[in-house]
């Protein structure tokens, strides 16, 4: 089958075969006598799924990657995984400067903004993509989660945290948050799902987010009843005002204090009104009352108490309707 033929039999145009024989996704063999490419029942089978991809949003390397996977479970859905989680934080920052174009055309009424007005407005956007940008993980949570398993998130921690603190840090966590059956809830920085089992046991609806793959695949095999997100608590790969409360354990200490800033104003995206928020760590005092302060800005009702081990949970409560 000619070029124009596989186009038209696909829906899409000639230029987009060559593009993606061009990035190496499609080889079609090309007719001895005339030169013209010959599409076979594997190229068309192979074009079905590049435009099928195409059309879910996924970006070029994402599809080659998706190719090659095919015949490999655990490896496509972990394309799946990371193509989500690029996909969700582009729509988190097109979904701010929407909101942020619509309050600047709010406020200038039909008038030109004088380029002060412009420049004040894009700045809160340039400084929360550049922390997000900069963003990197500053431990190897893939290969601790190999060594480690379940226990993995454990020993991430610096300094150690005694086992025992640990598990009352977890049981106090769940406790605060009184997850009830039924509420959709989130474990923010899940690992391999230690505070995100004791948050379902109670039969609430509880979906984890985790940027490590290792530590995704250790949680789905504990936990496979329980969707589990890749991504970071940067840009949450989730919806607006959806969940009735958020809990994270021992996460927040691998972040800076303004990505720290930044992963409060997204889980305040994520959470309903009069949505719950229980946070355990062990940072300095001066962090946590950092954070306690933001979250009041934000009128959230806001407490901390202390844990053994020098360890302290923060609990909120955000504005209700």
């Amino acid at each position: 089958m000619k070029v124009h033929e596989a186009a038209r039999l696909l829906g899409v145009t000639p230029r987009a075969l060559r593009f993606y024989e061009e990035r190496g996704l499609v080889a079609p063999a090309k007719d001895a006598g005339s030169g013209y490419r010959q599409y076979e029942t594997e190229d068309l089978e192979t074009l079905r799924w590049i435009v099928a991809l195409r059309e879910l949003g996924l970006p070029i390397p994402f599809i080659a990657d998706a190719l090659t996977a095919r015949e490999d479970d655990e490896r496509f859905r972990q394309t799946m995984d990371r193509a989500r989680a690029e996909l969700y934080e582009q729509w988190v920052d097109l979904s701010r400067r929407l909101e942020s174009l619509d309050r600047g055309m709010e406020s200038w009424r039909g008038r030109t903004p004088a380029i002060g007005e412009l420049e004040a407005l894009a700045a809160p956007l340039k400084e929360k993509r550049s922390i997000r940008s900069a963003w990197s993980a500053r431990l190897d949570f893939d290969d601790m989660a190999v060594k480690y398993r379940e226990d993995a998130p454990l020993m991430t921690l610096s300094p150690p945290v005694d086992p025992h603190d640990y598990e009352e840090a977890l049981i106090a966590t769940a406790d605060w948050i009184d997850a009830r059956p039924g509420e959709a809830g989130l474990d923010l920085g899940s690992g391999t799902g230690n505070l995100t089992g004791r948050l379902a046991a109670s039969g609430a609806a509880v979906t984890g987010v985790e940027q490590s793959p290792a530590m995704i695949r250790i949680m789905r095999s504990r936990f496979p009843e329980l969707p589990v997100k890749q991504g970071n608590l940067l840009a949450l790969p989730l919806p607006a005002r959806t969940y009735r409360f958020a809990g994270s354990s021992f996460a927040l200490q691998h972040l800076r204090e303004d990505e720290r800033m930044l992963a409060l104003a997204e889980i305040d995206r994520v959470l309903l009104p009069g949505g719950r928020l229980a946070l355990t760590d062990r940072l300095d005092g001066g962090a946590f009352s950092a954070m306690a302060e933001a979250l009041r800005t934000q009128h959230y009702s806001v407490v901390t108490k202390p844990l053994r081990g020098g360890i302290t949970l923060l609990y909120a409560v955000k504005p209700g309707p």
